[in-house]
């Protein structure tokens, strides 16, 4: 499949031309650079109007306004969820919305721990188990009492489910008392497990969960402030605040988990132009999904900046380029691999398809990390744009130009489709055929763990907190149900390297550098671009509340007269 990627400019980059996706405007526009020297990376201004602490940003000069409950608050979403239920699996719609829907133990911000369904916990010295309590006044929307029987359940159906990776650490759950779990550790902790286990899996009541007809698929039941009202697949998803919920303790109450809207519609536009269309004609209050070219109207001298301010916030994902490692697959052999990351331009791609709203990256990790290192951009690998490198590691595969053809999957949103587009004809360059199959949000992760579907593979994967957690979510072996990496490669020496750069006691700048360069001279992944959400805000919303995701809460926003 071949689709036309929109003209967009290349702004700052005076060597790159408005693209048009024909080979010969690829090559006429991206050929110039046919070494590592590609156009300086650059990044759009970020011109934010508010000030952010945590999870909340404050719109400026917002001090004096004074704060309403509000009745409606309509959101435009890019994607659709496609399935409600607690542990189903992630895409662009579920990360928007599903946090407003269901609790976990704890949230973790700024290295704190803070709980929500958890009161506390205690880890043992040896760190072989923790001791969690929750609280003992819990109840969901349908008057379920949770106890300790109802967090080894969530556990353990998230875990058979199989869409929740990374927690395969913890050897089992026992339930202590009726308010008291035990974790227990299979292994020695590494970076982030135990933050991992508090926001990862969603805790729900088995007697909700097994009244369900669907499995909470569309009929979900939960703890949280909010109750799933309707869904209309496609077209809507409404939130309603429940008349009881369990926490009544204000100070207990952290700042995601407050409920200041009675109703939120979240409306799935898929198109970015009319997403931007319904803010400009009220039909939505607010987005997360709105596109650089954009902006201009809702900023400061913009014909709707009456009506709004803008926030600008690096997103926890990375969009990234994987190759298949299957044996049977093309794309096993290391310098196929290397030849198609060397052909593609990161650069381009931040500029055409995100219109250098974001960072280019040197790893498959996000810049933020604290564990990542600023010397990888100026390091001599693929991450550098370079033709002649990938010709000549096309030739040291043994392929000829003209007789690999591959497939590649993304997910069907505007920027994963755009990228893969760009991707396509970068590839032609090298005689590389791709056919794209764009997938539907709800469908991309499922079939991504099916190494027959795809030979190369675009998506955005989390990376909100340290590298190596990101390395553990694409390259551990102990993280997928399959004993692989995402790409299904099989390797000892990684594994070996990465558990050395994520162990606690290991953890050091050589380690995960050494992890880092095996990952490169493998040819494992592909890091390209760590965009920056564009938040539209109305002005009548002095303070915005995001999940440790980066997606708006609007419920738990403030809102003024």
């Amino acid at each position: 499949m071949r689709r036309e990627l929109k003209e967009t400019w290349k702004k700052g980059l005076s060597v790159l031309c408005a693209v048009s996706l024909t080979v010969a405007g690829v090559a006429g526009c991206g050929s110039a650079k046919t070494t590592g020297e590609t156009a300086a990376t650059t990044t759009a201004a970020v011109t934010n109007e508010a000030v952010a602490e945590g999870p909340v940003v404050n719109q400026k000069d917002s001090e004096n306004k004074t704060a309403v409950k509000r009745e409606v608050i309509n959101v435009g979403i890019e994607a659709d969820p496609g399935d409600l239920s607690p542990w189903g699996p992630n895409n662009t719609g579920r990360t928007a919305t599903s946090d407003c829907i269901y609790e976990n133990l704890a949230h973790c911000i700024d290295g704190e721990i803070h709980g929500v369904l958890m009161k506390d916990y205690e880890l043992a010295e040896d760190e072989s188990y923790m001791t969690v309590h929750i609280y003992d006044y819990i109840y969901d929307s349908a008057g379920n009492h949770m106890t300790a029987s109802d967090v080894k359940f969530s556990f353990e159906k998230c875990v058979e489910i199989g869409n929740i990776y990374g927690l395969s650490y913890i050897e089992n759950v026992e339930v202590i008392d009726d308010y008291t779990v035990q974790f227990n550790f299979n292994t020695t902790l590494y970076v982030y497990d135990l933050e991992t286990l508090f926001e990862t899996f969603y805790v729900v009541t088995e007697a909700a969960y097994e009244a369900s007809p669907d499995g909470m698929a569309a009929t979900p039941v939960s703890t949280s402030p909010y109750k799933v009202t309707d869904y209309v697949s496609g077209y809507i998803l409404t939130l309603e605040k429940t008349d009881s919920y369990w926490q009544t303790d204000e100070s207990l109450i952290n700042p995601r988990d407050r409920a200041n809207v009675d109703k939120i519609n979240y409306y799935i536009i898929t198109e970015s132009s009319q997403m931007t269309t319904a803010l400009e004609n009220g039909s939505i209050d607010m987005s997360w999904a709105v596109r650089t070219d954009d902006l201009p109207s809702f900023q400061e001298g913009g014909a709707k900046a009456g009506d709004f301010w803008v926030y600008q916030v690096p997103d926890n994902l990375v969009s990234q380029i994987f190759c298949n490692c299957s044996e049977d697959k093309l794309t096993s052999n290391v310098d196929l691999r290397k030849a198609i990351y060397y052909a593609i331009d990161a650069n381009m791609i931040l500029q055409s398809v995100y219109n250098g709203n974001g960072i280019v990256t040197h790893d498959v990790a996000r810049p933020k990390c604290p564990d990542y290192a600023e010397e990888w951009a100026n390091e001599d690998n693929y991450y550098s744009f370079n033709l002649e490198k990938a010709k000549e590691h096309m030739a040291a595969s043994g392929y000829k130009e003209g007789e690999v053809t591959l497939s590649l999957m993304c997910e069907a949103t505007d920027a994963m489709s755009d990228t893969a587009v760009l991707i396509q004809a970068l590839l032609e360059q090298i005689g590389v055929k791709v056919d794209i199959n764009s997938v539907e949000s709800s469908l991309l992760s499922t079939y991504q763990k099916d190494p027959t579907a795809w030979d190369l593979l675009i998506i955005s994967k989390a990376a909100s907190n340290y590298v190596t957690t990101c390395w553990k979510n694409c390259f551990s072996q102990t993280y997928f149900t399959w004993g692989g990496t995402i790409n299904f490669a099989y390797d000892d020496e990684l594994q070996k390297r990465i558990d050395a750069a994520r162990l606690l006691s290991t953890h050091t700048d050589e380690t995960v550098q050494a992890a880092h360069d095996y990952i490169i001279d493998m040819a494992y992944g592909h890091g390209l671009i760590n965009y920056y959400n564009n938040l539209i805000i109305p002005k009548s919303c002095s303070e915005v509340v995001l999940s440790y995701k980066n997606a708006i809460m609007p419920g738990a926003c403030t809102y003024t007269e």
